[in-house]
């Protein structure tokens, strides 16, 4: 059925586009359209809603409509029903709500057709702005909210890019802010390789021991479980670098009492060339590490291989030898015993025995005897 709207809404806007009828636009800002533009939030709920709504918003608005909280209170806004139809992505077709009802007030939520059932809307102060405005070209049931005033807790979360410098302030800065927070902010450089500095300009925040109740911690990551950086409170104004490309801000006010005020800055920079010395030098004796262990290694296996080359070598040259003195016997030893292998003898020479007739010869037939006349 959505579908089917708007897929006629497209139509019509064909139509009205192609039509040759100038239409002139104009923007209601009356009373008598918009209704009370001057609100009072107190602790019984109440309710707003676009000219028209349910049956149809109305083309050509521009309503401004300020809430009111009693002092130290805050206005809470829950979202009933958004249904504003339009072709430009909430660009000219919108209900937006403010933190506040100055100019320079920061803008909390835009919704048309993109919105979150029962969303919750909380300001930092007594005052909310909610603004909308249409055009010719829109369609759709309009919207209603319903608002309320009290000590309301404000938990609210911001991403943040940058390319150069992210300023966060306080709420309501350069005024106080007061009562309960739990803000979050996810600041990024939205590029590796870069890192976040964070110089804290004016920080003054209630003082507890170790900072357990009201204070800023910057944790070094991607959401709250990373590491924490810095965790202050009093008057301390640290400053940190992040080691990566996002760092995690958390603001915490516990009570109605609470009050302070803060302004930090963030610098995007490239990563300091020490730290990538450091990362070099530690991956240069890394692999020097490795390649020491691995000659090791090699000298270790060549020097076994020549072992076992050696040995066996010593075995085979002895194998040799004994071989050859076996198979001959002008070799062996004199003294060596003669192997009998089976089946195989080994025939001796005859004895020759020397004839006692004959003696040996004298000294004197030498010529060596004392009478040879030898000195």
């Amino acid at each position: 059925m959505e579908r089917w709207r708007r897929g006629l809404h497209l139509v019509l806007h064909g139509v009205l586009f192609c039509s040759t009828t100038v239409q002139t636009e104009t923007t209601t800002t009356t009373p008598g359209v918009c209704g009370p533009l001057q609100l009072t939030a107190g602790a019984q709920h109440r309710y707003l809603s676009s000219p028209g709504y349910p049956a149809g918003i109305q083309r050509n608005l521009g309503c401004i409509w300020d809430i009111k909280a009693n002092e130290g209170e805050r206005v809470r806004v829950v979202v009933l029903d958004v249904n504003i139809l339009n072709l430009s992505d909430c660009k000219d077709d919108y209900v937006k709500f403010f933190d506040g009802i100055d100019p320079f007030s920061s803008q909390l939520e835009v919704l048309c057709t993109k919105w979150q059932q029962n969303l919750t809307i909380t300001s930092s102060a007594r005052y909310m702005r909610v603004e909308l405005k249409t055009d010719f070209f829109v369609s759709g049931r309009g919207f209603e909210i319903m608002y309320s005033g009290g000590d309301f807790q404000v938990q609210r979360h911001r991403d943040v890019t940058g390319e150069h410098l992210i300023q966060l302030f306080s709420p309501g800065y350069p005024g106080n802010f007061e009562g309960k927070y739990h803000l979050t902010w996810r600041i990024s450089t939205g590029f590796f390789g870069k890192i976040l500095e964070m110089i804290v300009k004016e920080s003054h925040l209630p003082y507890s021991h170790k900072c357990g109740t009201d204070y800023l911690e910057a944790h070094d990551g991607y959401d709250q479980a990373s590491p924490s950086l810095a965790k202050w409170c009093g008057d301390e104004k640290p400053s940190k670098d992040s080691s990566g490309s996002n760092l995690f801000l958390v603001l915490h006010a516990s009570s109605i009492g609470s009050r302070g005020i803060f302004k930090i800055n963030f610098f995007v920079k490239t990563k300091p060339q020490e730290e990538s010395d450091d990362s070099m030098k530690t991956t240069t004796i890394l692999l020097s590490c490795i390649a020491v262990v691995l000659v090791m290694v090699v000298l270790l296996s060549v020097y076994k291989i020549r072992q076992r080359r050696y040995r066996r070598s010593s075995h085979t040259n002895r194998a040799f030898v004994a071989t050859t003195m076996s198979s001959n016997p002008a070799l062996r030893a004199p003294n060596q015993a003669v192997a009998m292998s089976a089946g195989n003898e080994i025939e001796l020479p005859p004895y020759t025995a020397v004839s006692p007739s004959q003696p040996p010869p004298s000294y004197e037939s030498l010529d060596f005897g004392p009478n040879s006349g030898k000195q």
